[in-house]
């Protein structure tokens, strides 16, 4: 009974997230486990313990590698702090240059993400601060290149003058941490 009452809970707050109809599992799990269909993966979402970890990609209808909302559940989640395109003594890489100022932002989430024992694919949710629609984009495309396909973080971009002169692109970033296996769901939106 109390596995059903959460499901009906969950299944209203995805809606109201997403802005979508009651949500449809594809049922996507760790890789290499064979898909199920939809209503087999609802009724196994339903079915699971409410402390088993997950983490759901909502709304997969939205932009190529991106979602319209996650859920992580039983998992620690990391927070970064904005990282700018500075080398470890604090200086500014690739002086109006987007591609190797973009290049620099991601090798600083990475090792960011790694010593908070994390890395992009558990990338959750993504900020991203840039002085142009083209750096954005062009973040867009070199992010895309680092993540796998199930990898499907929600990511927000804001264009905007930053805070360290001569920077174009910033990023911030929610992953989740720790070796613990977990089950991903991939949902649509129909």
């Amino acid at each position: 009974m109390a596995r059903r009452s959460f499901a009906a809970v969950l299944a209203v707050c995805c809606t109201l997230l997403t802005g979508c109809p009651a949500p449809k599992s594809t049922g996507v799990s760790a890789p290499g486990e064979p898909q199920s269909s939809p209503r087999a993966a609802d009724a196994e979402a339903a079915a699971r313990p409410a402390s088993e970890p997950a983490i759901e990609y909502l709304a997969l209808d939205a932009p190529a590698g991106t979602a319209r909302a996650v859920m992580v559940q039983g998992f620690p989640l990391v927070h970064t702090r904005q990282l700018l395109p500075l080398d470890v003594e604090g200086r500014l890489v690739g002086e109006g240059s987007a591609e190797k100022q973009v290049e620099q932002v991601l090798t600083n989430l990475e090792a960011v993400l790694k010593s908070a024992g994390s890395d992009f694919s558990k990338l959750v949710k993504l900020n991203v601060y840039a002085d142009s629609p083209r750096t954005a984009d062009l973040f867009r495309v070199q992010m895309s290149q680092r993540l796998a396909a199930a990898v499907r973080p929600a990511i927000s971009t804001v264009v905007t003058p930053l805070s360290v002169a001569g920077a174009l692109v910033a990023a911030d970033a929610v992953a989740t941490s720790a070796e613990q296996e977990g089950r991903v769901a991939l949902r649509r939106c129909e």
